[in-house]
């Protein structure tokens, strides 16, 4: 008996100033993607940039971070067409994004850093000064 491994599932993600997010999602190697476009202010305001990006896998549930200088958002992927669901109405700058080993998007203010989960904000390291860049490992 031979086993097939299951393609690997890549998803790709590129931030635009415009506020729109191109995606690929799929099999490269053998040209199974699916390409989509994403925005963060789906209101019709004025577009902010994407300042940050974060995958968060769970099982089967793709979810994408999505940082503006004024909003952080969760794009559920796994569902068609994406949900997207605004966790925060402040964002962050350029360079002011990661993501931890718990897949945690974490973000930098002048005031504190913060801590996301697919529910919301959680608790923060409150210290003042301009984060210029934020790293985990």
């Amino acid at each position: 008996m031979v086993l097939e491994e299951a393609p690997p599932i890549v998803l790709i993600a590129i931030g635009l100033d415009n506020g729109f997010i191109y995606c690929i999602k799929g099999d490269i190697a053998r040209e199974r993607v699916t390409r989509f476009k994403l925005q963060v202010e789906a209101d019709g305001s004025t577009s902010l940039p994407i300042t940050g990006l974060g995958f968060r896998v769970e099982g089967q549930a793709h979810q994408l971070f999505a940082v503006t200088p004024s909003s952080v958002s969760l794009f559920s992927l796994h569902v068609q067409p994406p949900r997207r669901q605004t966790l925060d109405q402040i964002g962050c700058q350029t360079n002011a994004v990661a993501m931890s080993d718990r897949m945690d998007l974490i973000i930098g203010r002048p005031e504190a850093v913060y801590f996301y989960e697919v529910d919301g904000r959680d608790p923060c390291w409150a210290f003042d000064g301009e984060k210029k860049f934020v790293g985990w490992f």
